[in-house]
């Protein structure tokens, strides 16, 4: 692990922490703080593409690997939650989902949701461009969950466009 993304490492575990002591943050809030964190870390980086045809630095991967690891977190934490009425469980994961996922997730009965708990830290998928998609697992009591997370371009916050669970049920 190089120095700079050690750096990253520990300025988003601090603002995930803080971040846990507050209120929920949204996911746009989140995000804005873990990308302030890595730049104060890692400097502006010199290049940042605005579209899905440009590819990433290394250094902005890494801030956006992290954000959408946060956003991906946030909302299995949300999720996880099948003690709660189904109108409070959908208002709770609302703000992490894409409009078609929440159209989608409109319909679940939280009871039927088996994690309970999330175990572990998100990890990043391999392969995606992290500028309009990301794929992170979550662990959880359960198994791993995989998030599909998606944006129309770079400057716009992470979503989650679908959750699927251990066994590969969406």
């Amino acid at each position: 692990m190089s120095p700079s993304t050690r750096r990253v490492g520990i300025g988003l575990t601090v603002v995930l922490l803080l971040t846990g002591c507050t209120a929920t943050p949204s996911a746009g809030t989140l995000e804005s703080a873990i990308r302030s964190t890595a730049a104060a870390t890692l400097g502006t980086p010199t290049r940042a593409p605005q579209d899905a045809g440009q590819l990433l630095d290394a250094a902005q991967r890494t801030i956006e690997q992290g954000a959408a690891i946060a956003v991906a977190e946030r909302a299995m934490h949300a999720y996880a939650r099948p003690a709660l009425p189904a109108s409070v469980w959908l208002e709770g994961i609302a703000g992490f989902l894409t409009p078609q996922a929440v159209a989608a997730y409109r319909y679940t009965d939280p009871s039927q949701v088996p994690v309970t708990a999330v175990t572990g830290v998100g990890v990043a998928g391999a392969g995606e461009d992290y500028v309009t998609n990301a794929t992170v697992t979550v662990p959880t009591n359960v198994g791993t969950y995989t998030l599909q997370l998606t944006r129309p371009e770079l400057s716009a916050g992470w979503l989650v466009n679908v959750i699927t669970d251990p066994q590969g049920n969406s």
